[in-house]
């Protein structure tokens, strides 16, 4: 089967959005994951060790995301 000339765009266009809401997505579990574990930790005295590893994970690969998304669109750090 032939792919058609917009067919690849579309694909590209598919995983760009996939892509950015992966990064949002993994900021946002950061963020319901370390308010997790402080009400945990300062409201009923009980901490969770997954958490902080969890968060960690979690920013490293919203990094990783956002690092592709700023390639795509020109906007990361390089020099001239």
């Amino acid at each position: 089967m032939l792919a058609r000339p917009g067919s690849s765009m579309k694909v590209a266009a598919l995983v760009d959005r996939a892509d950015d809401a992966l990064a949002a997505l993994c900021l946002a579990s950061c963020t319901v994951v370390v308010l997790f574990a402080v009400v945990a930790r300062y409201v009923f005295n009980a901490s969770f060790l997954w958490t902080d590893e969890a968060a960690r994970y979690l920013v490293i690969w919203a990094a990783y995301f956002g690092a592709t998304a700023a390639v795509r669109t020109k906007e990361h750090v390089r020099m001239e």
